[in-house]
C-alpha cells in the first residue's frame, strides 16, 4: 500500500515562506548589509518573505521552482555518486559539471516563467500573439527563422570543437 502524503500540499504556501525567509536571511547575515545583529537580520528577512509571497503569482512561481530544483538536485546526486564509483579522479569530471548544472538551473528558471505567468506565453512558440507587445513578437520571429537557429547551432557546434581541440 502506497504511503498517502498529499496533505503535504496543504502546506505549500508555508514551505515556501520558510524557504524564502532562509535564503533571505542567509544573504543578508552573510553580507552584513545592516550589521551583524541576528534580531534586524531576521525581521528584515521576515519583511522580504512576507511582501515576496503576499503575491499569488511569485509565490506559485517559488512552487514551481522548488520542485523542479529539489528533482534537479536529487537526479544531480545519484548521477555524481554514480561517478565517484566509477572514475578514477572525479575533480577533473566535476568541474565542467558545475557550468553544465548551472545551465540547466537557468533553463529551469525560465520555463518555470513561462509556466507560471500566463501573460509570457504569447512569446512562446505556436501560441496566441493577440495582446503582446509588437517589439517582443519581432524579435520572437526573428530568434525562430531557420538562419538564426542555424547560426546558433554552427555556434555551438564550434564551440565544442573548439573546446575538444584545446583540450
Amino acid at each position: 500500500m502506497a504511503l498517502d502524503v498529499s496533505w503535504v500540499a496543504g502546506g505549500l504556501p508555508l514551505y515556501a515562506f520558510l524557504l524564502v525567509f532562509g535564503i533571505f536571511y542567509a544573504i543578508i547575515a552573510k553580507v552584513k548589509i545592516v550589521g551583524e545583529s541576528k534580531a534586524i537580520n531576521g525581521f528584515i528577512a521576515l519583511i522580504f518573505s512576507v511582501i515576496f509571497l503576499s503575491f499569488s503569482t511569485i509565490r506559485e512561481y517559488m512552487v514551481n521552482i522548488t520542485v523542479a530544483f529539489t528533482l534537479l538536485l536529487t537526479a544531480t546526486f545519484f548521477f555524481m555518486l554514480g561517478v565517484m564509483f566509477i572514475i578514477k579522479d572525479p575533480e577533473k569530471f566535476f568541474k565542467p559539471m558545475g557550468i553544465i548544472f548551472i545551465i540547466i538551473l537557468a533553463l529551469i528558471l525560465i520555463i518555470a516563467i513561462f509556466y507560471t505567468f500566463p501573460g509570457t506565453r504569447a512569446y512562446l512558440p505556436g501560441e496566441s500573439e493577440t495582446g503582446a507587445n509588437e517589439t517582443l513578437i519581432n524579435i520572437k520571429h526573428f530568434i525562430l527563422k531557420d538562419s538564426f537557429l542555424s547560426a546558433i547551432l554552427l555556434i555551438i557546434v564550434a564551440a565544442i570543437a573548439i573546446f575538444v581541440v584545446t583540450r
